[in-house]
């Protein structure tokens, strides 16, 4: 097995034979490394990552607002996901972060008052495209 391919899929199928009952698996590769030229640098990897969510375009403030951020199509193997948001004082907002172990993660953030709120999401210390999203947060 090739140690540098990534794997998504993982399929088991069952047998039944006249003697015996035969189980086996394999993996499904979604990206495979070698072969496919040089690793992506990070400026090409964020240029594959998808924000969308009602927290970017309907946030109230004292609730969680999600943001789902799709990196199905980044691979981010040795890279890190970094989310923060801004409040208009330039303090930091309450922010989770949670890895939903489908390429997706859902970011849930507190905005305690109303304002224009800046979330950044950062592979590394480079923005994802449209990053930093400016979100208008109301009672």
């Amino acid at each position: 097995m090739n140690p540098k391919q990534f794997y998504t899929n993982f399929h088991t199928h069952k047998l039944q034979s006249k003697f015996n009952l035969v189980e086996f698996s394999w993996k499904t590769p979604q990206f495979n490394v070698e072969g496919d030229g040089p690793e992506p640098t990070v400026e090409e990897l964020v240029e594959k990552v998808k924000v969308t969510g009602k927290g970017l375009v309907n946030a109230r403030a004292q609730e969680y607002n999600e943001v789902i951020i799709d990196c199905r199509r980044a691979y981010l193997k040795d890279h890190k996901l970094r989310c923060s948001v801004k409040s208009p004082s330039k303090s930091s907002a309450m922010v989770k972060l949670q890895d939903n172990l489908d390429g997706t993660y859902s970011m849930f953030y507190k905005p305690m008052f109303p304002g224009t709120y800046l979330v950044n999401i950062r592979i590394d210390d480079i923005h994802v495209k449209g990053s930093p999203f400016s979100v208008i947060v109301r009672n």
